[in-house]
C-alpha cells in the first residue's frame, strides 16, 4: 500500500480599504497643516514690561535727594554742642536781660549795706566812740561782708544764667536733631505711600499688557487649534474595513490512516466483537487513505 503526505501553502493577504470620506478629509487636513506651518513667525510688536509710573519717579526723587538730609541736620545739631562749640552756643544763648537782674539786685544789697553802715555809725556816736578803732573795725567788717554778699549775688545769678543757657543749647540740640529725624521720616513715610501707589498703577498696566499678549498669542495659535481639532474628528470617527486571510491545506498519509484505523478497530472490536476489531479498522483506514488522496 502506498500513499503521500504534504501540504499546500497559500499566500496570505490583509486589505483593509479606506473610506472615500475619510480619505478626502485626510487630504484636507494635511493642506490645511501645510497652510499652518508656512506661515512666516512673526514677532509681537506690543509692550511686554509696564514702565515706571510718575508717582514711582517723583517718590524716587524725593528720596534721592533728601537721603543725607536728615542725618547731615542731626550732625549739624551734635556739632553746636560738642567740645568748645558748646561756649559759644551757651554764649550765645545767655539772657539779654541779666544785667537788668543783677543791677537792681547789687543795687539794693549796696542799699541794705549803706543802711548798716548808718546804724553801725549812729550806735557808735551814741556811745561816743564814733571815730574810735573800734567803729573803724566794725565799719570795715560790715562792708567787706557787703562787698562779699555782693559777688556772691552777682556769680549765682551770671551762674544761673549760664547754666540756663548751657540747658537751652542742649534742648535746642536735641530738638533740632528730633526735627530733622522727624521730618526726613514723615518725608520717607509720604515717598513710600506715593510709590505704593505707583506701583499699584504699574500692576495694573502691567496687567493689561499680559492680557493683551495672551490675546495675539490665542491669535497666533488659532490655526493649529483648528488643526487639531479637525485630526481629532477624524480620528475619532468610526469606520469599518474590509481583511481577506487563506489559511494552509495540510493532506495526511493514507498508510498511516489505514494502520490509525486498523487499531483504531482492534480496540473497538475487542469490546463489540472479539476478532472484528483488525478487519474494522482496516475498512475505516482503508476509506481515510482514499480520501486523503483526493
Amino acid at each position: 500500500m502506498s500513499g503521500s503526505s504534504g501540504s499546500q501553502n497559500s499566500t496570505v493577504t490583509n486589505k483593509t480599504d479606506i473610506p472615500s470620506w475619510l480619505q478626502e478629509a485626510a487630504i484636507s487636513n494635511l493642506g490645511f497643516a501645510n497652510e499652518v506651518a508656512s506661515k512666516p513667525y512673526e514677532q509681537y510688536g506690543g509692550q511686554q514690561v509696564a514702565g515706571v509710573t510718575a508717582d514711582q519717579n517723583t517718590a524716587y526723587d524725593w528720596v534721592r535727594n533728601n537721603l543725607s538730609t536728615g542725618s547731615n541736620a542731626i550732625t549739624a545739631a551734635g556739632n553746636q554742642i560738642s567740645g568748645s562749640n558748646l561756649t559759644n552756643t551757651a554764649q550765645s544763648l545767655l539772657n539779654p536781660y541779666l544785667g537788668a537782674v543783677e543791677t537792681p539786685a547789687l543795687q539794693a544789697l549796696a542799699k541794705q549795706g549803706a543802711i548798716s553802715q548808718n546804724d553801725l555809725a549812729s550806735k557808735a556816736a551814741g556811745a561816743g566812740a564814733f571815730g574810735g578803732t573800734r567803729f573803724g573795725v566794725q565799719a570795715g567788717v560790715l562792708g567787706s561782708e557787703t562787698a562779699a554778699k555782693a559777688g556772691e549775688l552777682s556769680a549765682n545769678i551770671r551762674s544761673q544764667g549760664w547754666d540756663k543757657a548751657v540747658s537751652t543749647a542742649l534742648t535746642q540740640a536735641n530738638t533740632q536733631a528730633n526735627i530733622a529725624k522727624t521730618a526726613q521720616d514723615t518725608g520717607l513715610s509720604a515717598a513710600s505711600a506715593l510709590s505704593t501707589a505707583g506701583y499699584q498703577q504699574q500692576q495694573n498696566e502691567q496687567a493689561n499688557l499680559s492680557a493683551a499678549l495672551s490675546d495675539w498669542q490665542d491669535a497666533q495659535n488659532w490655526g493649529q487649534q483648528q488643526l487639531a481639532i479637525r485630526e481629532g474628528a477624524v480620528t475619532a470617527t468610526p469606520y469599518g474595513g474590509t481583511t481577506t486571510s487563506s489559511q494552509p491545506i495540510n493532506k495526511g498519509s493514507g498508510v498511516a490512516s489505514a494502520l490509525g484505523g486498523a487499531l483504531a478497530g482492534a480496540a473497538a472490536g475487542s469490546t463489540i466483537l472479539p476478532g472484528w476489531g483488525t478487519a474494522a479498522g482496516a475498512l475505516i483506514g482503508g476509506v481515510g487513505s482514499y480520501l486523503g488522496s483526493r
